[in-house]
């Protein structure tokens, strides 16, 4: 026995990292897990990009490493940094998303404007959620004066009740 397909449109957009086709990440912006999450992650990326320039400080102020040392203590906290990140960029948009999105790149990677990826991609994002959230809510807003409109107004819901009395009046007699 064949089942039946449901389709339906669930709101997902779909971009392509780098004008890549092989690159392809989609989400629903108004969904609401992956908008709070989406927020939630700008936040946290300040805050923990503080903690962990506290860290850095520390390897910086501990004296007696070897250049060596100061090196891979570094790489390690990169690494720290970079996992965290995509374990939390995973865990709002699904798994395996940050390796579509950075590749094997880390996400800690400096561009070159001299900012993390990450923080850039963040930055890139933004916008788009600000966008598909205001294109659907003038949708809605749009559907909801069509209805609006096409409801009978008070005169002419006193004009059919009326005639429905009227109407009923004269079927009892």
């Amino acid at each position: 026995m064949a089942g039946t397909n449901l389709n339906f449109d669930t709101g997902t957009i779909t971009l392509y990292v780098q004008g890549d086709p092989s690159r392809k990440f989609s989400f629903n912006p108004t969904d609401q897990k992956v908008l709070k999450g989406f927020l939630r992650l700008v936040d946290e990326a300040e805050e923990k990009m503080k903690d962990f320039s506290k860290r850095a400080e520390g390897i910086e102020e501990s004296g007696d490493i070897t250049e060596a040392e100061f090196t891979s203590q570094t790489a390690d906290l990169m690494d720290d940094i970079d996992s965290w990140f995509r374990g939390s960029f995973d865990s709002i948009f699904g798994e395996g998303q940050a390796q579509i999105v950075f590749g094997d790149t880390s996400s800690v990677a400096i561009n070159s404007d001299g900012e993390y990826i990450m923080i850039a991609m963040l930055m890139a994002l933004y916008p788009i959620f600000e966008k598909e959230i205001q294109t659907r809510s003038d949708r809605i807003d749009k559907v909801c004066s069509e209805v609006v409109e096409d409801l009978p107004r008070d005169e002419e819901v006193i004009d059919a009740t009326e005639e429905a009395e009227e109407e009923n009046a004269d079927s009892a007699e």
